[in-house]
């Protein structure tokens, strides 16, 4: 049976329906009551006042999830966390103008400005909220490659997740002796389970490139050389203080890393999936092997 999820969006049309605090607060548990999926909230424009209804309607909401938008900066994804992060299940939503009116002439962005305010905010999202939401606003005026584009930008900041996803749905298959992969009542393709692979070994075969070149490089200790490695390969922007103080053929190995690490996976993932394998009537023969 296929499962519809619900978002109420009747508090986050602040300005359009006018409530008082409570009820917001008997709104949101009613709407826990009925099963909605998701109760979308307005985002903080006064810190005080905004943050104690986000606090108060996350301690009020059992079962939803609890959605906030944030705005393109670091400030906002601090405050509103901080007021949402007792919610049982909270939610950060990022929403970012698509459309070349909104974005050059409301929020005096360039495309390439905005997608890359997207791609921070996203990271600086899920480094506090495992989950994220992207919203585009105003898409249906966007240019349709610029909102693949900034689509794909912000998928990938979330394709770690369902890749982890994917290969523990195989493990446990396979630990449990069956020969399908499921997740919520339906069967993983064989196809997407090698994808997700493809996807991990190549971020491990970048990190530890880099350690190797980074050790080679600076002689500096093993734990800095990691930690510096993996926070590149996964761009979180992290530091153990080595970076500074490398030398040029350190910090070309760093921004290597940063590019493979964020463009590798992601383009391997469009390359595995836009092409279609030619179905050939004659196949080769299967063998088992021995594994582990």
């Amino acid at each position: 049976m296929n499962k519809i999820r619900i978002s109420d969006v009747t508090m986050k049309q602040g300005a359009e329906i006018s409530l008082s605090f409570k009820e917001k607060i008997e709104l949101s548990k009613l709407l826990d009551k009925l099963g909605v999926s998701v109760i979308e909230l307005e985002p903080i424009a006064q810190t005080k006042i905004d943050s104690l209804r986000i606090k108060s309607v996350a301690a009020a909401v059992q079962r939803s999830a609890v959605a906030v938008p944030v705005a393109l900066d670091p400030e906002s994804v601090r405050a509103t966390w901080n007021a949402l992060k007792d919610a049982r299940h909270p939610r950060l939503q990022v929403c970012a103008p698509v459309s070349p009116v909104q974005m050059e002439y409301l929020h005096h962005k360039k495309p390439a400005a905005m997608i890359e305010a997207v791609r921070q905010t996203i990271a600086d999202c899920l480094a506090l909220c495992p989950d994220v939401e992207f919203v585009a606003d105003d898409a249906t005026r966007s240019d349709r490659p610029f909102l693949y584009e900034i689509l794909s930008a912000a998928i990938a900041a979330g394709v770690k997740t369902v890749t982890v996803t994917v290969l523990l749905c195989s493990a446990f298959a396979t630990v449990r002796n069956k020969r399908q992969a499921t997740l919520f009542n339906r069967a993983v393709s064989g196809y997407s389970i090698r994808k997700a692979i493809s996807v991990v070994v190549m971020f491990f075969i970048v990190m530890l490139s880099s350690v190797i070149l980074l050790s080679l490089a600076t002689g500096a200790p093993m734990l800095d050389v990691m930690y510096e490695s993996v926070s590149a390969t996964a761009t979180v922007g992290l530091s153990r203080n080595l970076t500074s103080s490398l030398p040029i053929l350190g910090k070309l190995v760093i921004i290597a890393t940063m590019y493979f690490g964020r463009i590798g996976p992601i383009s391997l993932a469009i390359a595995l999936g836009g092409k279609k394998e030619n179905p050939n009537i004659i196949s080769d023969p299967i063998e088992e092997i021995s594994i582990g």
